[in-house]
Parts: structure tokens; C-alpha cells; sequence
């Protein structure tokens, strides 16, 4: 048995070592020899990463609107190359898309897995666990592509994942250097640093169970609002008795705090170029969108009729927040949705087609979701509710709120972080539910790359410019 059971565990890491590369070297190189020239955003992020490999470190082109930090790994990683080699590597776009699938391979072999296995316990079958999440259709995408989305991930998740080992300073730097790649990841260094804090007052306020309330529990461990209120204002008062701890905890990431607070005092706002087309707005319709999103790509993992009757009997004392729910999301879609003028113009990108033609067949759709996200967040919350306390899952949702609701623009890689963050911290399925989630990842992937590579056309206004279907 302890035989079989090695051969089984050395099956699983071959399989984790060898599979991505098995995928994404034929892939890459099938991307880079139908599109050898930059495209779509990439027509803007080359330039600029020559410009940094040239030595030029003051020109900026107006219409990036994130800062340098891709610019900086990829002249970190190519320029030493290019001396040795006395060729300009980051002249070449296949090589620049390089530098994204080391990322790819980096949160793929070691950064989800190891996450997976601090916050689940060591096990073999996180190496597939971990294969399915890196098959995650939106961000697999982009990793073949010189985007500012798969830096940005990785550099997130590596904070995160230092956090959780508790070194705090780690983590600080890291989550400055994912802020160098999309400002909005500002926001994960406050879920880094407050899961910090709670884990240092768990450690000197645990009560006989071991266990402090609100921090420790669960959802089905407050019967009653006026419970869970009582809970709240327990560990209010147990985070306050340790203000020292929490803020000696809070010193790292206060420093990058600083700096990025500073950066918006210098530059006006937090986007840096092309402010015009990027005004921060209050779009919190965006929550509705990435609850759906969050849903619709787990939907392998829906809880049986069974279970969900159960965690609503357990929770029905709650009908009140469940009744409010449902008028905060009425609210939201009839004052809090936004339509971005980008949204309907350009067709390349597939929100253009679910913008158009469903939510603007009729005004009504928009309210007839409405049961549809609720459904969605419950489902969200279950999942996580299965592993995480409640006071994690309140966090998340309110990193996540922060995250999402000042763009006004709908685009799928921006909830790539949150649903990272989700995936990694929701219950390991089973072997059957995980195959079930990578072959329908599996088709996802199979269907939007044959649209990119092999469904070209042309806009009637640009004639013999091929234009490509794509998130």
C-alpha cells in the first residue's frame, strides 16, 4: 500500500512538472507565429519595456495608465541577456511574452500549491489542484500575451502567501512590487496586513477552546444577527487590548502605504496616464458582475440540493440580511451600473457581445439577474464558509468592494485576483469534482484560442488589418 501510494504521489508531481509545459511551449509557440507583431494593449507595453531596455527611464507613454513594473522585470530579466548575447532581446515581442510565462510557471509550480498547502495542509493532490487553478481560462489567456495581468497575480499571490507564513515584511515589499504593476493591488496589502493582525491577537487572546469568537468561528456559529453583533464588538475589544501588537504588525505595510499615498499626492490620482477615459466612478454593479463570474466559473463545485438546504436552515434567522440583499442589488442595478463608452466600442473583446446583446436586449434583464447573483452569492459565501471564519470572508468581500467598484469599466482581468483568492481558499474538491473543473477549463481554453488564432476578420474601416477575438 505505502508502495502504490509513493508511486501515486510521484505520478501526480511528474505530472504537475511536466503538464504545463506540455501545454503552454506548443501554445506559445503557435501564438507567436500567428501574431509576431504586438496587438491590442501590447501595442503600448512593447514599446515602453524597449524604451526601458534602451536605458531611457523617463519617457512614458501617456496612454499607459498602469505603472512601470513589468517595464522593470522585463529589463531586470532581458537586458543582462542582451549584454551577453550583444542582441537586443526586448526587441522581441515572443520574448517579452517570455517574461509572462514565467509567471506562469511560477504561480503555477510553486506559488498556488504552496498557498494550497498552508491553507489546507500538505497534500499531493494540491499538485492538481494547482494545475487546474493555472488552467484558470481568463488568466491562462493572458499569460501568452505582454500584459501587465500575469505579474500582477503572481506578485499578489506571493504576498499573500507571505503573510500567511508570517513574515510581514516579505510580504510589504511584495505587495509594493505588485502595486508597481496595477495600483488597485494597494488594496491586498490591507487583506494581507489585517489576516496578519488577526493571527497575532488570535495568538495572545485565545479563549479555553483555543479559539477567540468572530475570529475563529464560522457563519453557522451565529444563530442570530444580535449574536453575530455581540461577536463583533468581542473582538473589537480584542484587537483593541493588543493596539501595540497591531500596530508593530501594521509597520511593514504602512511603509508601502506611505509611499503609494505619496505617489497619488504627486500624481494627482491613482491612474497615471490616460485619465480621461479613467475616472474613477461608483460602479457597484462591478460586486454583481464578479459574484456571477466567481459562480459560473466553479459551477463543477455547486453545493447538492441537500447541503444548501442545510446551510439555510442553519442560517434562516438571518431572512432579514437575505431581504436586504436583495434590495441592495435592486438598488445597485437601477442607479449603480454603468455603461463605459469602451464597453460597446470595440467588438474584439467578448464583453462587447454579452454588453449587447443580453443586457441590452431589454432593460428588464438587468432586474431579472437579480435572483441569479443572489444565488451567485450565496454559493460564493457557502463555498468559502466551509473552510474560512466569518471575519475572513467579511475582509475578503470588503477587499474585494474596494477593489472593483471605482472602474467603470467591465473587463474580466480584473477580477482575476479576487477569484484567485476565492479558488485558493474554499474547500479542496474531490478528485472527480477536479477533473470536472479542468475539462471544462480545458474546452473554455480550446474555444477561445481557436477564436483568437484561427477566427480573424477585419473592421471595414481598417481594411487588411487583422483583428482578433480575445477577453
Amino acid at each position: 500500500m505505502a508502495l502504490s501510494s509513493t508511486a501515486s504521489a510521484n505520478a501526480i508531481n511528474a505530472l504537475f512538472a511536466a503538464l504545463p509545459v506540455l501545454v503552454a511551449v506548443p501554445l506559445f509557440v503557435a501564438v507567436n507565429e500567428v501574431l509576431p507583431a504586438p496587438y491590442m494593449d501590447e501595442i503600448f507595453h512593447v514599446p515602453q519595456a524597449l524604451q526601458y531596455c534602451n536605458g531611457n527611464f523617463s519617457g512614458y507613454d501617456p496612454k499607459l495608465t498602469t505603472p512601470p513594473g513589468l517595464y522593470i522585470t522585463s529589463y531586470a530579466i532581458l537586458s543582462p541577456l542582451s549584454t551577453i548575447s550583444g542582441v537586443n532581446l526586448c526587441a522581441s515581442v515572443a520574448l517579452l511574452r517570455v517574461v509572462n510565462g514565467a509567471f506562469f510557471f511560477g504561480a503555477t509550480l510553486i506559488i498556488v500549491r504552496g498557498l494550497l498547502d498552508d491553507v489546507h495542509g500538505r497534500s499531493v493532490r494540491h499538485a492538481l489542484d494547482a494545475i487546474v487553478i493555472a488552467a484558470f481560462p481568463v488568466s491562462f489567456f493572458f499569460h501568452f500575451l505582454y500584459y501587465t495581468d500575469s505579474g500582477s497575480t503572481f506578485f499578489v499571490l506571493l504576498a499573500h502567501w507571505l503573510s500567511l507564513k508570517g513574515r510581514y515584511g516579505r510580504s510589504a515589499l511584495v505587495g509594493f512590487i505588485a502595486t508597481s504593476y496595477r495600483q488597485t493591488n494597494i488594496v491586498w496589502t490591507f487583506f494581507s496586513a489585517a489576516l496578519a493582525v488577526l493571527r497575532e491577537v488570535s495568538r495572545r487572546e485565545t479563549g479555553k477552546d483555543g479559539k477567540i469568537k468572530f475570529v475563529d468561528a464560522r457563519i453557522s456559529d451565529f444563530p442570530t444577527t444580535a449574536s453575530l453583533v455581540r461577536a463583533t464588538a468581542e473582538a473589537a475589544f480584542a484587537i483593541m487590548k493588543q493596539l501595540p501588537v497591531v500596530l508593530w504588525t501594521i509597520v511593514p505595510f504602512s511603509v508601502v502605504w506611505l509611499a503609494f499615498g505619496s505617489f497619488v499626492a504627486w500624481n494627482g490620482g491613482i491612474v497615471l496616464g490616460d485619465k480621461a477615459n479613467h475616472v474613477a466612478t461608483l460602479h457597484i454593479a462591478q460586486i454583481l458582475y464578479f459574484i456571477a463570474f466567481a459562480a459560473f466559473f466553479t459551477f463543477p463545485r455547486f453545493p447538492s440540493a441537500a447541503r444548501a438546504f442545510n446551510f439555510m436552515s442553519a442560517n434562516r434567522s438571518h431572512a432579514g440580511v437575505t431581504l436586504a440583499f436583495f434590495a441592495i442589488e435592486f438598488v445597485t442595478v437601477q442607479n449603480f451600473t454603468v455603461e463605459h463608452p469602451f464597453l460597446l466600442a470595440d467588438n474584439r473583446h467578448y464583453t462587447f457581445y454579452i454588453w449587447k446583446y443580453f443586457f441590452r436586449r431589454s432593460p428588464l434583464i438587468r432586474y431579472a439577474l437579480i435572483p441569479g447573483y443572489a444565488a451567485g452569492a450565496y454559493i460564493v459565501t457557502y463555498r468559502l464558509g466551509e473552510r474560512q471564519s466569518l471575519i475572513w470572508i467579511l475582509g475578503y468581500f470588503l477587499t474585494v468592494f474596494i477593489t472593483l467598484i471605482p472602474s467603470p469599466l467591465l473587463e474580466f482581468r480584473y477580477f482575476l485576483v479576487p477569484f484567485f483568492i476565492y479558488r485558493i481558499h474554499v474547500s479542496p474538491p474531490s478528485r472527480t469534482i477536479l477533473f470536472l473543473e479542468f475539462i471544462f477549463y480545458f474546452l473554455f481554453n480550446l474555444a477561445t484560442f481557436w477564436m483568437f488564432l484561427r477566427r480573424p476578420f477585419e473592421w471595414t474601416q481598417e481594411p487588411g488589418v487583422t483583428q482578433r477575438f480575445m477577453y
